[in-house]
């Protein structure tokens, strides 16, 4: 589903 990609792109997003 998109909003799982969303949340995983999320969480790489605050990792960087």
């Amino acid at each position: 589903m998109e909003v799982q990609i969303v949340r995983i792109l999320g969480q790489i997003i605050s990792t960087l």
